[in-house]
């Protein structure tokens, strides 16, 4: 496979661990480009992830919707780590309404059900029940 192969849906398989890796990486640099963003433009309204974080996160709901649920809270840890980069910081409801702006190729179902859950998880998951 290489990076020429428009919207491939070919599959490779992944150790578990370096699944964790590549999940953390996408939590990191959706986290780094929110913050840039908002610091370059000011708090955005709504909080807009990347388009990728919508596209790996509706892959995991789909695979694996616990895993979906670390990922968002991996997320919302992550931007809650730079807290002072954003005053107040950044809400599960903001990256929740968000998603909607992202390539999230779920249906209105699973869209509904993803945010329950994750309202339900997220918090205990962050260990910050005030998110």
């Amino acid at each position: 496979m290489t990076d020429r192969e428009p919207n491939s849906t070919r599959t490779v398989p992944v150790p578990t661990d370096v699944l964790r890796c590549l999940l953390n990486g996408c939590a990191e640099i959706t986290a780094t480009e929110v913050l840039t963003a908002t610091v370059r433009s000011g708090r955005q309204d709504p909080l807009h992830p990347i388009n990728e974080f919508g596209q790996v996160l509706a892959w995991a709901w789909s695979h694996d919707q616990h895993r979906a649920m670390l990922l968002i809270a991996d997320l919302m840890s992550k931007l809650g780590h730079h807290s002072d980069a954003v005053t107040p910081p950044y809400r599960l409801d903001e990256l929740l309404d968000g998603l909607r702006y992202t390539t999230l190729a779920l249906s209105d179902t699973d869209y509904e059900q993803l945010v329950r859950r994750a309202k339900a998880e997220v918090p205990g998951l962050c260990g910050r029940p005030e998110i």
